[in-house]
This record gives structure tokens, sequence and C-alpha cells, in this order.
């Protein structure tokens, strides 16, 4: 699957989305 992060279009391995996912919602969080 591939992901935007930072503006870069990234693929990022399969083990690594549940991190990434965690991140993201950490992100919306902390700007919400």
């Amino acid at each position: 699957g591939g992901f935007l992060l930072d503006g870069e279009p990234i693929a990022i391995p399969a083990r690594k989305v549940p991190a990434f996912k965690a991140g993201k919602q950490l992100k919306e969080a902390i700007s919400n």
C-alpha cells in the first residue's frame, strides 16, 4: 500500500502499518 507522508508517496511494509496508523491518530488528536 502507498501512503502520503510529508507530501511524499512512500511504500510502507505491512509490519509498519499499525505503527503508522497509530502515529496518524496521534497527529489527528494533537491537531484537534
